[in-house]
């Protein structure tokens, strides 16, 4: 079975937005009740573009990469270079000479999201790592969502795969020591076992996940309709006719083919939404 998510909102309040499981749960594929456990993670073009390097103070819920060469340990975890990961708790590390640390630009909030009784999960821009703004920008997001089924208890054996960690606490590895926390993902190469070191939890298999793009553009439109408004009244300067059409053309053309899950160039959407919006104090000239 694919796992399939489909995003919306409401242009007249972009406060908030709402991601839906679409998935084709029940036979032969598993059902909506056998999901345990999902996980979101978040990324916009304008977060690809101002990540930071050579970090030392790691925020819960964002993602970084090892950068270098060797392995250093991390909130009781051995990660390698080139390893991405995301802590649920904010730490302050000192890497060794050999290894920097990079922010990657996604984020990935805490969520209890059951497609099997909530409709959707709705967000609010903080939650995909947009913070201090009250209403999402004009950007073009991905989102990842992970859905985890098979779910173990502490002193089972698990095998090769991918976990979250779901409860209230934290649990150890067995054989290698490292410490997980609530909401934290972890991959086995094989068997294994897991003891509970605080709280009482679980940890759950993935099942299959999705990634797919989508854009906010509600100032952009905004712009957009005042193109239209001061064309009606023959207020538009000569010299934005000409970039009319162009806006109108690419604007609709973006819209339309993520409406219908298109595969569309970003780069080209982002340069729509820069058009729209830097010729807006122009409009009228």
């Amino acid at each position: 079975m694919d796992i399939e998510a489909i995003v919306s909102y409401n242009l007249d309040d972009l406060s908030t937005l709402r991601v839906i499981d679409a998935s084709n749960y029940g036979t032969p594929n598993p059902e909506v009740t056998d999901v345990n456990a999902t996980r979101f993670v978040f990324s916009s073009v304008t977060g690809q573009a101002n990540r930071p390097a050579n970090v030392t103070a790691l925020q819960a819920n964002y993602e970084y990469q090892l950068v270098g060469t060797g392995s250093m340990t991390i909130d009781g975890k051995i990660f390698n270079a080139g390893e991405k990961f995301i802590l649920r708790v904010s730490v302050t590390v000192t890497p060794p000479s050999t290894l920097q640390i990079d922010a990657t630009g996604y984020y990935s909030p805490v969520t209890d999201y059951d497609p099997a009784t909530d409709s959707y999960e709705q967000f609010v821009p903080s939650q995909v790592g947009i913070p201090d703004n009250l209403y999402f920008p004009d950007n073009i997001f991905t989102c990842e969502y992970d859905v985890y089924t098979t779910e173990y208890v502490q002193q089972t054996s698990i095998g090769a795969g991918t976990y979250i960690v779901t409860g209230n606490g934290t649990i150890v590895n067995d054989d290698t020591g490292m410490i997980y926390n609530h909401g934290e993902v972890f991959t086995l190469s094989g068997n294994t076992f897991f003891e509970d070191v605080t709280g009482t939890n679980k940890v759950v298999k993935l099942y299959g996940s999705t990634t797919f793009y989508f854009m906010t553009y509600k100032y952009a439109y905004e712009v957009y309709e005042s193109y239209i408004r001061a064309i009606a009244a023959g207020q538009c300067g000569t010299s934005l006719q000409s970039n009319f059409v162009q806006v109108h053309a690419l604007l609709h053309s973006n819209i339309i083919n993520f409406e219908k899950g298109i595969s569309v160039d970003l780069t080209a959407m982002q340069n729509t939404l820069d058009i729209i919006n830097t010729n807006y104090s122009n409009l009228y000239v």
